[in-house]
């Protein structure tokens, strides 16, 4: 399977994502992370794994997993996704 929908998180670490403040913060966290580094990694996965359930009840296809997690752009709370990736 194919992870076309998070592609853009990893070509611009999550930019779309935060507002300016909040990326900033999320950058320093990745780039300064002592615990892995491609900590963005964890942080994709927690993003996903918080929204599992909606996405795996829906059975969404390619184009609406994608309008799913485009939809969720500017909606992600950057300390919980950050807590999460962590743990």
């Amino acid at each position: 399977m194919n992870l076309y929908f998070c592609y853009r998180w990893l070509l611009v670490n999550f930019k779309r994502e935060f507002s300016v403040d909040a990326i900033q913060r999320v950058w320093e966290v990745i780039w300064a992370n002592p615990l892995h580094p491609r900590f963005h990694l964890f942080i994709a996965v927690a993003i996903l794994v918080q929204h599992r359930s909606e996405i795996m009840n829906r059975r969404l296809g390619f184009d609406q997993m994608l309008k799913y997690i485009n939809d969720m752009a500017g909606k992600m709370d950057p300390e919980e996704e950050l807590r999460r990736g962590e743990a």
